[in-house]
């Protein structure tokens, strides 16, 4: 089987630069172009944005009915592809309504004029054409802005033109005759002289889309021969040519059957060579290319028509038998969305409800739910009555999604479907028993109790129970038992979430097997404090939803989180770049609040890191976001915020967001009463902290993994107020941390209080004087040069700080006849070490203890924690075992940038210099397979491109991102990095590798064959 993305063209037209028009575009700062598909107006928008000198943001909507969010999100995205890296930051942190003023803002001191483009605008709904024509009415002249459409929406169209505006229409976008050559090629150029040049454009009206069909029927005609040449210009030449007349006449000559197969394929969103020839069409990409039809790429293996030629050849009624091919075909490959699109359309409902109903187990809950819900409101109320297990995959898909109010309103939904039914009769159906179940389940987690138990466990055992369904009872069992929230509750349920996951495995239902092992991590094992065993869920659900971005951005918050709570910071990093990376490239409302997340993770580490202005800022994003990003009411998310502020100091705004928070949940939930813990502790109010511990049963009301804290809070709080309680309360703290395994717990999650309290705190606990025995050191060498000793920032300068990072980057340890030759090359083995002697001396006054020497050694104190130490070990695991793409992503963060310019540029800092950055190089490449594995395309590319920016002559990784850049359709793109990789091979005379070469004959070949 032949690719079709090697028969594809790209867009259609996507080489022939119009220079007249983006000349008769370039004064006036308010562009408008308006034509339909195939008349050339992305191309025109195209040459625009490559003319233009100044910053560019480039968007096209892509859904009907985009509304400001969506906006947000591509502008987001075309900020970072620009470098407008700043903007794109505080784009973030804004409201979708917030965009057109920030954009505003952002021009007014901008130095360069700046370009907007915002294509496809025909696509818009009512509240973008509204923020659009705020962006119209305010823009200012020394910028500009341009509007694609093929209809401008009737709200903007009057206003629009009413202003200043250069307006391109179709007559504008004709193409002329010496454009027409150009688009011709040389070949077939040279056998039209330029009157027949000028009449067969002026018998196409100029239309890129005919012009192009008219190109690939000359150019096939040439194949056999000037004399058919010669006839089908004749025929050309005879009359107007319109592109139905062209297509119509590409379809004559074909027997009735393929006529109909082409029509019938032109209705479906997507092909490949299988499916066409299913539908009757061997080798269609080869076959349809060579018959004169443009077809596109649509991914390396897949390819369509371009809409313009859909528009004309789609068959009103499309083949039912065709259709039901696709959606199986569409269906077999994953592609669920498809599947259930094209019989949508077809109006074949019932095949539509069959589908639905019984989609594969590892389908439910990966589809779109809005495209989903779409479906199931199309089909009559008999079929859906017929089928009521349809309402929960889409509950399962709601939920999946994050939309926990859409999933209680399906479940509600199938379950007013059977009216009076009873669990115990035994009459009821699977799909019933199904309904009921999941009705009950939903009921028995939203009450958070567990007096649903009993009547859960009596229906686990039925023997007709279908096993999705005992699945997603075991899940509830285990959600009820853990609301209890001892100890030995949250152990038994966690033996539920076990035997859940067992049979959902067993079932093939993968994405509920993830859903039940990610309860499992964030509402049992994490707040019993077992992290190891969370972490452990999590992992494996990653890798159960390898390849489902929708899913993988649900998991990630819970893992930057308990990451977070251990300290392990550059993890916790890694994880939320990717979470704020993400919102940027998948168009899905999961994705915004993926952003959201990753602003409350990034105000946690503020937090613990003692940054108040990174903490709030962090905080104040996520308060005004679009998005739930907890329970829906946002109590949660306000009461956490008011701990993270007072921890830093900021009172005031610790207690409206407590405030804030009460009012939302005004119930003395254990999560608003630790809130008011903190607060009072912080802000020195034992009286509310006493009342806040009572009402917590001295910490008994609280997660286990969270009484250590309230036992420490309130020895903080008794200690700022002088009461003597506060030395056995911090040792009793101490000790609490300690039963969990992360002894250092405190120093990490509450540094100030912690340390306060640590000396009143060794005299009763073991665990707090081997605390205060270690002191905390932090040590930067990649990207710059910082000491941090106990929170205090240190300047490691001359020679002590010359030996510190020699110490570091010899691996902690080093022979002294070996740091004196690398530091005094020139000097004397006893000058050298007298020199030693002093250096040590120095940092001992200056630094602290932070190197030992014994007779014949150095070595670097266990207490130094260095940024190189975790780097090479994050790598250390990736390279054991290439699946650790958790650990790549962590070494990537902690590798801010090369070892520190201050350390000069001697040998041994230059080997090691070299040796790093070496490994960096190839935890990106690692990074970039993964996402390539996941089929998270753009991430692949992105890392690449880091890497890249690091090794510009590496041609390896140059021809890989033309690749994946290929695989994407972005064939034009694909064809530049190559370009741009020859130049640079060319500049530094270095001749590309013949697996270069193949690849960029393959991207270079003409897409129509001869």
């Amino acid at each position: 089987m032949r690719l079709a993305a090697e028969h594809a063209g790209g867009p259609i037209v996507d080489h022939v630069q119009r220079a007249r028009l983006v000349e008769k575009v370039s004064s006036g700062h308010l562009l408008v172009v308006e034509a339909r598909a195939g008349a050339g107006k992305s191309t025109l928008v195209g040459d625009l944005a490559a003319d233009h000198d100044g910053p560019t943001i480039r968007v096209a909507l892509t859904e009907p009915g985009s509304g400001p969010v969506h906006l947000r999100r591509l502008v987001h995205g075309s900020l970072h592809r620009s470098g407008l890296s700043d903007l794109a930051d505080g784009l973030e942190q804004a409201t979708a309504d917030d965009v057109p003023a920030l954009l505003l803002s952002w021009l007014e001191v901008s130095a360069e004029p700046v370009l907007l483009i915002i294509d496809d605008l025909h696509h818009a709904a009512e509240p973008l054409a509204a923020m659009v024509m705020s962006l119209v009415t305010d823009w200012p002249r020394d910028h500009r802005l341009c509007l694609g459409a093929r209809r401008l929406p009737e709200s903007l169209r009057g206003p629009i033109l009413d202003r200043a505006t250069t307006l391109v229409g179709p007559a504008d976008l004709r193409f002329q005759a010496a454009e027409v050559r150009f688009l011709l090629g040389d070949e077939l150029g040279a056998h039209l002289d330029d009157s027949e040049v000028a009449l067969l454009t002026s018998r196409c009206d100029g239309w890129a889309a005919a012009l192009v069909v008219v190109r690939n029927r000359l150019r096939r005609a040439l194949r056999d021969g000037d004399q058919t040449l010669g006839h089908e210009l004749r025929a050309l030449l005879s009359g107007p040519v319109t592109l139905p007349h062209l297509l119509g006449e590409l379809l004559a000559g074909l027997p009735p059957q393929r006529r109909a197969a082409i029509r019938d394929l032109a209705t479906l969103p997507y092909l490949d060579d299988e499916l066409a020839a299913d539908a009757g069409i061997d080798s269609a990409a080869v076959t349809l290319a060579g018959l004169g039809f443009p077809i596109e790429a649509d991914g390396l293996r897949r390819w369509r028509f371009p809409d313009a030629i859909r528009d004309v050849l789609a068959s009103e009624i499309a083949d039912e038998r065709v259709t039901r091919l696709a959606a199986d075909h569409y269906l077999g490959s994953g592609d669920g969305g498809a599947a259930i699109g094209v019989l949508m359309a077809a109006g074949l409902h019932a095949d539509l409800a069959k589908l639905l109903a019984d989609l594969p187990p590892g389908l439910r809950g990966t589809l779109d739910p809005s495209e989903q819900a779409a479906a199931i409101n199309a089909l009559p109320p008999s079929l859906l009555a017929a089928h009521p297990g349809i309402l929960i995959h889409l509950a399962d898909t709601h939920i999946v999604a994050g939309d926990q109010f859409a999933y209680r309103d399906c479940i509600r939904r199938a379950r007013s479907l059977f009216g009076a039914a009873d669990l115990d009769d035994p009459g009821l159906s699977p799909a019933a028993l199904e309904v009921l179940a999941a009705d009950l389940s939903m009921r028995a987690v939203a009450a958070d109790d567990d007096r649903w138990v009993p009547e859960l466990e009596a229906l686990i055992v039925r023997p007709d129970l279908p096993p999705m369904a005992r699945g997603r009872l075991l899940g509830a069992v285990a959600r009820a038992i853990a609301s209890r929230r001892t100890v030995a509750a949250l152990r038994a349920a966690l033996l539920r979430i076990d035997e859940a996951a067992q049979v959902l495995d067993h079932e093939g239902a993968v994405a509920h097997a993830v859903a039940i092992r990610v309860v499992g991590a964030s509402f049992i094992a994490w707040p019993l404090g077992r992290y190891d065993a969370a972490l452990g869920l999590l992992d494996r659900a990653l890798q159960d939803a390898r390849g489902n971005v929708r899913i993988r951005v649900a998991i990630l918050p819970y893992r930057a989180f308990i990451l977070i709570d251990l300290g392990r910071y550059a993890e916790a990093e890694a994880v939320l770049a990717e979470l704020r990376q993400t919102a940027t490239t998948v168009g899905l409302q999961g994705n915004e609040r993926s952003a959201v997340f990753a602003r409350w993770g990034a105000a946690k580490l503020a937090s613990q890191r003692d940054d108040a202005a990174g903490t709030w800022a962090a905080l104040r994003a996520v308060e005004h976001a679009e998005v739930p990003v907890d329970t829906g009411h946002g109590a949660f998310f306000r009461a956490d915020a008011a701990q993270l502020l007072a921890r830093v100091g900021r009172h005031d705004d610790a207690r409206r967001f407590l405030a804030a928070a009460r009012d939302r949940d005004p119930g003395t939930t254990p999560l608003l009463t630790t809130g008011m813990l903190a607060v009072a502790a912080y802000g020195g109010s034992l009286d509310d902290a006493e009342t806040a511990w009572r009402t917590l049963d001295e910490g008994r009301a609280v997660e286990p993994r969270e009484r250590w804290r309230v036992t420490l809070l309130h020895a903080f709080a008794c200690h700022r107020a002088g009461d003597p309680r506060a030395r056995e309360l911090a040792g009793a703290a101490f000790e609490q941390a300690a039963q969990l395994g992360v002894s250092d717990l405190p120093l990490i999650r509450e540094p100030q209080a912690a340390r306060a309290l640590l000396p009143l705190a060794a005299g009763s606990s073991a665990s707090a004087r081997d605390a205060e025995r270690h002191h905390s050191a932090q040590l930067r060498l990649l990207g710059g040069y910082e000491l941090a000793v106990d929170g205090r920032s240190l300047e490691p300068t001359g020679r002590p700080g010359e030996l510190l990072a020699l110490i570091v980057l010899q691996g902690g340890q080093a022979r002294v006849e070996e740091a004196v030759d690398l530091l005094w090359p020139d000097a004397t083995l006893d000058r050298g070490r007298e020199r030693l002697r002093t250096v040590l001396r120095r940092m001992r006054r200056d630094l602290g203890d932070l190197i030992q020497r014994h007779e014949h050694s150095l070595r670097l104190v266990d207490e130094v924690r260095t940024d190189v130490g975790a780097f090479l070990r994050f790598v250390g695991q990736a390279e054991a075992d290439p699946s650790r793409v958790d650990a790549a992503n962590a070494a990537l963060a902690l590798y801010r940038g090369d070892l520190a310019t201050s350390l000069g540029t001697a040998d041994w800092v230059e080997t090691a210099r070299e040796h790093l950055r070496a490994r960096a190089l190839r935890m990106h490449d690692l990074v970039a397979a993964a996402a390539h594995r996941d089929g998270r395309l753009d991430e692949a590319v992105r890392v690449l491109g880091e890497a890249i920016e690091s090794d510009p002559l590496h041609e390896d990784r140059r021809v890989a991102m033309a690749r994946l850049l290929a695989e994407q359709g972005r064939r034009s793109s694909a064809v530049q990095v190559l370009a741009e990789t020859r130049g640079l091979l060319a500049m530094h005379q270095l001749t590309p590798s013949s697996a270069f070469e193949r690849f960029e004959a393959y991207l270079l070949r003409d897409p129509a064959p001869h």
